[in-house]
């Protein structure tokens, strides 16, 4: 990360100075494959759902934002995605705390049954102005386009492949993807073929009903094998459907077994790190009425599921043997190297030597399970 002073002078007296953060990265697709700085990786995350705490709703203050982003990271997410745009301060916190984000224009759902003028001409307007606004912030790799559309239609596809084309036209270094809920039915035509990453919500046995997940998804690589893919939601939305939270923690198991077979798969993105507020809700009244689909509560509160979260995403597997703790770097859902990370153990640090996938490191040093474990950013990661 980077800081641009910019100071306007007449007459050798000082007018005016702006100052703007940036920072250098490089993201690429090659094929089914996605390298971030060269490395080729597969990433991780969960998404959260801004103004759920009732008691700020949608007028979140500084401290409430780096309350949540803090629980988001600490569940070891590092790639994300917003339904809707989000304030110059939150990407400025996912900078430099490592979180790559897809920030979407909030086109979402099938009414409309086809995306028209008018949505086309929203959607230009807006992501004008995400460009303009958030261009230099690094932590943001793409952009998207819509999400849960009827992108079996020809009229929405057409969208979609305008709405890509000119997000391309506007910003030549990111994605533009568009978020598919239509996937099943047809996986060579859907909407979310025309994007950079394929990205599909998933939600196989429950609101997909009863298919075979193994087969749907040997259905979408076999018809798109050079494409990367990343399931963009996942998991259990109660009441709607039974199980609470001891199913929502089976459901997030069970996916990323399988999503770990799939080499396609570049990423995960959970849903999500939080109940959320919504006039859509099936629980709850007033400024309480939610969907009860996190693995937190409303307010941030961990549920037993956000532990599996953190265990699933961690990039580090950890085992006790003979001698100590060893640490392993993971090499299937997530995989990329760790850097700078570092124990804290009492009043003592072990810094932790960068591992590369598969690496593994023995520290003997540790004797219990009294310790914490830190990424570079000072998030804790375990």
């Amino acid at each position: 990360m980077y800081t641009l002073t910019l100071t306007l002078s007449k007459d050798g007296i000082k007018q005016d100075r702006i100052k703007t953060a940036f920072g250098f990265r490089e993201i690429r697709t090659r094929g089914p494959k996605l390298y971030l700085n060269g490395e080729n990786v597969r990433l991780c995350g969960t998404e959260w759902m801004p103004g759920s705490d009732p008691t700020f709703g949608n007028a979140e203050p500084k401290e409430q934002l780096e309350k949540m982003l803090t629980i988001l990271k600490e569940s070891n997410c590092v790639y994300t995605r917003f339904h809707w745009q989000q304030d110059d301060w939150v990407y400025d916190w996912c900078d430099h705390h490592g979180m790559l984000v897809q920030e979407e224009v909030p086109f979402w759902g099938c009414t409309p049954d086809v995306a028209g003028p008018m949505q086309k001409a929203v959607f230009e307007q807006q992501i004008a102005e995400m460009i303009n606004a958030h261009q230099n912030h690094p932590s943001i790799f793409a952009w998207g386009v819509g999400n849960e559309l009827n992108s079996q239609a020809t009229e929405t596809i057409q969208y979609i492949k305008e709405a890509v084309a000119t997000t391309h036209l506007l910003d030549t270094e990111r994605f533009a993807n568009y978020v598919s809920f239509s996937m099943y039915d047809n996986p060579s035509r859907d909407g979310t073929t025309d994007g950079d990453i394929m990205m599909i919500n998933d939600y196989i046995g429950t609101r997909h009903g009863s298919r075979d997940p193994y087969a749907e998804w040997d259905r979408f690589t076999r018809e798109n094998p050079d494409r990367a893919m990343t399931p963009a939601e996942f998991g259990l939305c109660e009441p709607a459907f039974a199980g609470g939270d001891a199913r929502r923690e089976q459901i997030l198991r069970e996916k990323m077994a399988q999503y770990r077979k799939y080499q396609n798969i570049v990423g995960t993105i959970y849903f999500c790190l939080n109940d959320y507020r919504t006039q859509m809700g099936e629980e709850g009244e007033g400024k309480l009425r939610r969907r009860v689909h996190g693995s937190t509560d409303l307010c941030g509160n961990p549920k037993p599921s956000y532990y599996a979260v953190k265990e699933e995403c961690a990039p580090l597997r950890i085992e006790r043997v003979d001698g100590g703790i060893r640490f392993t770097c993971a090499n299937d859902l997530p995989s990329y190297t760790v850097k700078g990370y570092y124990i804290i153990c009492g009043q003592t640090r072990i810094d932790i030597p960068t591992l590369k996938p598969d690496d593994s490191w023995l520290c003997s040093e540790l004797q219990d399970d009294n310790y914490h474990v830190y990424r570079a950013s000072g998030d804790r990661m375990w």
